[in-house]
C-alpha cells in the first residue's frame, strides 16, 4: 500500500491529542491519523494486516511453541528445544515487511548450543534444507546463512492474491515443519539427504502451497 504526503489543517489541541496518543502507542502522528482515518473509513492498512496475520498465527503455533514476547507490530518471537543432551534452544522471529505486498516478511532462526556435534548437525540439515527447498520450488526464495542464525525469505507467488488466512496457513505450517525436521534431523531421526528430501516432499511440499 503506497503512502504520499498531503498538506492538513487542523486544531493544536487536536494535534496535541494525537501526538500524545501516538507516544503511548509507540508511533508517530502520521502513522496514527493514517490508522484512525482508517478504521473509520473501513479501509485496511498495512498494520491491521500485520495485527490479522499475527493473531492467526498465535492460534497455529501456540501450542508448538513458547512466546518470547507479545507479537508487536511487525514481528513475533518463539522459542523452542531440541531433543538434545542440555536441551538447547531455538529461537525463531518472523518479521513482517512495511507494505505487505509480494515480499511478506523473513523468517529468522538462531540457536545456541557448546556441542561441536550438533553445530555440525544443525550446519549440515540447513544445507540440505536449502538445496531441497531450492530445487523444488520455483517462486524466488532468499536466505541468509551466519554461522548459528539462518534467514528465509517469504514471497507470495505471482498466481497467488493476497489474503490474511492464506499467508497466516502457509507460514504457520512452514515454521512448524521446519522445526519439526530441525528436531528431527538433530536427534538423528532423519539421517541422510534422503531423508530431508523426502520429509519435505511428503510434508512440506504437500501440505503448503509454499511462499
Amino acid at each position: 500500500m503506497s503512502k504520499s504526503l498531503y498538506s492538513l489543517i487542523l486544531s493544536d489541541n487536536v494535534v496535541a491529542a494525537v501526538d500524545s496518543e501516538a507516544n503511548i502507542r509507540g508511533t508517530n502522528r502520521s502513522n496514527l491519523i493514517n490508522e484512525i482515518l482508517a478504521e473509520y473509513l473501513q479501509v485496511e492498512t498495512p498494520q491491521q494486516q500485520m495485527r490479522s496475520i499475527f493473531a492467526e498465527l498465535d492460534k497455529i503455533l501456540g501450542g508448538y511453541f513458547e512466546a518470547l514476547l507479545p507479537s508487536n507490530s511487525r514481528s513475533m518471537a518463539l522459542k523452542t528445544s531440541l531433543d538434545y543432551k542440555y536441551k538447547p534452544t531455538v529461537k525463531y522471529e518472523l518479521e513482517l515487511g512495511k507494505a505487505m505486498e509480494r515480499a511478506i516478511g523473513v523468517l529468522k532462526v538462531q540457536w545456541r548450543t557448546t556441542s561441536e556435534e550438533l553445530t555440525e548437525r544443525i550446519d549440515e540439515f540447513i544445507n540440505l534444507w536449502m538445496a531441497t527447498e531450492s530445487e523444488l520450488c520455483h517462486d524466488v526464495i532468499g536466505y541468509v546463512k551466519d554461522g548459528n542464525k539462518f534467514q528465509r525469505t517469504f514471497v507470495l507467488p505471482q498466481n497467488v492474491s493476497f489474503s490474511i488466512i492464506y499467508i497466516s496457513q502457509a507460514i504457520g505450517r512452514y515454521v512448524r515443519l521446519f522445526d519439526k525436521a530441525l528436531k528431527d534431523y538433530a536427534s538423528g531421526k532423519l539421517a541422510s539427504k534422503e531423508d530431508v528430501e523426502k520429509f519435505y516432499k511428503d510434508s512440506v511440499y504437500v501440505q503448503n502451497q509454499l511462499i
